[in-house]
């Protein structure tokens, strides 16, 4: 298997195929020269000297499949920073440019080869590497295989956002010493994180458990097994279980769960089953070796591709589910073969925008496993000091996880502490503060706490 990537390499830009995907050659590299008819590629690249450092910068002229308007636009995005690297010399830029077309064959024969198939969209991609990574999660476990985790990241936005503002890690490398300081106390490798609202996280750090609420898609614990249910049946003497309690699990045979994700992008699309005031980030690969057992899951309507009828035709027009299940009591398993000739059209199934790359934890999760607390926001529709507002700055205040926190977390915590001396006053503020001894104390702390400065929740 090849490395993910290139030794030495001093590029922006990630070699990924899901950034520069095969496909047909273009036009303008068929008429110089560079391909033939029927060629496929990766990437097409340009080298100029910037005028301002006399230095050398390697870039491409065609990305996600598709040739940059203009090669002078190019160029001007190789000299802000979107490059393949900027070298001293001629010689070494060819070098490089050299040893990126063949990291990109090598990368094909090891796709080509089966152990992932390119697509347009990277969320066929993330799903199948999250299938594989289940299956060598119990290898992982052993300590006796070591496995590239680096998560892939979904979406379209510009690679140098996608990797500095949205990765956890990335987000405490931008802060500086202090971002490396709490890296490298966390140990923090493979990030996963749970989001949930404000009054949920500060139960969480009081109860030291986030409690699985949904179902685990996997093997469930013995204890929530149709087998153990079926033993104790076997054992009753007293007639108390009964057909009731089997019909129960059946209906209701799964452990419980939590749910994580390592989607980036995660927050910057609506989510209204989900809270989005706290986020708790883990280290996936820590839990695995901890014996915590995480699978691949997808909701109803969350999944990978829409096949909700809308991709089955006849004679030109759009059919239901309802037809489709008709026609299939009809004609049994032959009904693709009797029907294809008289109109019938079965289209490829739809990617669903409303993909959500998760994973999901069997049973409870320890806050022991919790590395990292991403303080987003306060919860809305909260006067400034409800108890909930309260209880949330004591659990954050107290809490020895490392913090972050958003500007707009920031700038909240200030308002609440302007508040707080501009009441000092008031008749109730000492009623207040005996009932909150320590809220002053409490705010200080977090208001120290790294602040990063890009919006979590941009569109």
């Amino acid at each position: 298997m090849p490395s993910r990537t290139l030794k030495d390499y001093t590029g922006t830009l990630p070699l990924t195929m899901k950034m520069f995907p095969e496909v047909p050659s273009p036009r303008s590299a068929i008429e110089s020269g560079f391909a033939k008819e029927g060629d496929l590629s990766n990437i097409l690249t340009g080298l100029e000297i910037n005028p301002k450092d006399k230095k050398w910068y390697l870039f491409p002229t065609m990305i996600r499949g598709k040739e940059i308007d203009s090669y002078d636009d190019a160029k001007r995005r190789a000299f802000i920073g979107k490059n393949f690297g900027v070298y001293d010399s001629y010689e070494d830029a060819m070098k490089a440019d050299k040893s990126i077309h063949d990291y990109f064959k090598d990368i094909r024969g090891y796709q080509n080869g089966g152990m992932a198939q390119p697509s347009s969209t990277g969320v066929h991609n993330n799903i199948d590497n999250l299938i594989l990574q289940a299956e060598l999660d119990k290898l992982a476990q052993t300590g006796s295989m070591r496995v590239d985790r680096t998560p892939e990241y979904i979406g379209g936005v510009d690679p140098v956002v996608e990797n500095v503002a949205l990765s956890p890690i990335m987000t405490l490398k931008s802060l500086g010493s202090v971002g490396r300081k709490i890296l490298e106390k966390t140990g923090l490798r493979n990030p996963v994180s749970h989001y949930t609202t404000g009054k949920r996280a500060s139960s969480i750090l009081e109860e030291g458990r986030i409690e699985g609420r949904g179902e685990f898609p996997g093997k469930p614990f013995y204890g929530d097994s149709r087998k153990y249910l079926e033993k104790q049946l076997a054992k009753d003497k007293t007639g108390w279980l009964s057909e009731t309690d089997i019909k129960f699990q059946e209906q209701f045979p799964k452990s419980p769960s939590v749910s994580i994700t390592r989607d980036p992008m995660f927050l910057r699309r609506p989510h209204v089953h989900v809270g989005s005031d706290i986020g708790l980030i883990m280290d996936r690969d820590n839990m695995i070796k901890k014996g915590l057992k995480i699978q691949p899951f997808a909701e109803a309507n969350y999944g990978k591709v829409i096949n909700d009828g809308s991709n089955i035709f006849f004679k030109g027009k759009p059919k239901s589910n309802a037809w489709w299940q008709r026609q299939k009591d009809l004609w049994g398993k032959d009904v693709i073969e009797e029907l294809t000739p008289y109109g019938l059209e079965i289209k490829p199934t739809r990617i669903n925008p409303r993909f959500e790359f998760e994973e999901r934890v069997r049973g409870n999760i320890p806050t022991e496993n919790i590395k990292l607390i991403n303080a987003l926001k306060f919860p809305k529709g909260e006067s400034v000091l409800s108890p909930n507002i309260l209880k949330i700055i004591k659990e954050l205040g107290t809490t020895d996880i490392p913090i972050v926190k958003s500007d707009r977390f920031s700038k909240d915590i200030k308002r609440i502490m302007e508040i707080l001396k501009s009441n000092w006053n008031h008749p109730y503020h000492k009623e207040f503060l005996k009932k909150n001894p320590n809220i002053m104390d409490y705010v200080k702390r977090i208001r120290e706490f790294p602040t990063y400065k890009f919006d979590p929740f941009k569109r």
